[in-house]
C-alpha cells in the first residue's frame, strides 16, 4: 500500500495510506490500525461499510475534484455509509478526528 502526505485546506495533516486497487479497497482497515498511518483513502469508491471493524470512525466522501461533499462522523463497527451522490473517493479516519481537524464539507483534500 503506497503512503503519502495530505493537507486538507492547505493544512498538513500527515500520513494517508492509498487504497487504488479492487483488493486494497477491499481488505481496506481490516487488520489494519491507524498506528502506521493518520487516514486511509480508497479510490474510486463512493460507499463503505464497517462490518469486521473493532473500532469507530470517521468517513469523509469526495468528489471528484477532492472537496468534501459529506462528513460522517463516529460511525460504529457493522454499519453501511450509502454512497453520497457525486462522490468519487472515501477518506477514513480516526472517530473524532475530523472534529478535532474542524472539517466541513465543502474543505479540500490534496494528495502529494
Amino acid at each position: 500500500m503506497k503512503i503519502k502526505r495530505f493537507k486538507i485546506n492547505d493544512i498538513e495533516r500527515g500520513r494517508i495510506a492509498v487504497a487504488d486497487t479492487f483488493a486494497l479497497r477491499l481488505r481496506g482497515l481490516l487488520g489494519r490500525d491507524f498506528r502506521y498511518f493518520d487516514a486511509l483513502i480508497l479510490l474510486p469508491c463512493s460507499e463503505i461499510h464497517t462490518c469486521f471493524m473493532p473500532y469507530p470512525m470517521d468517513v469523509l466522501f469526495l468528489s471528484g475534484s477532492r472537496q468534501i461533499i459529506r462528513i460522517e462522523e463516529n460511525v460504529p463497527p457493522w454499519t453501511l455509509c450509502a454512497g453520497e451522490k457525486g462522490a468519487w473517493c472515501v477518506v477514513e479516519l480516526p472517530a473524532g478526528r475530523a472534529g478535532d481537524w474542524g472539517l466541513h464539507d465543502g474543505d479540500w483534500v490534496e494528495l502529494f
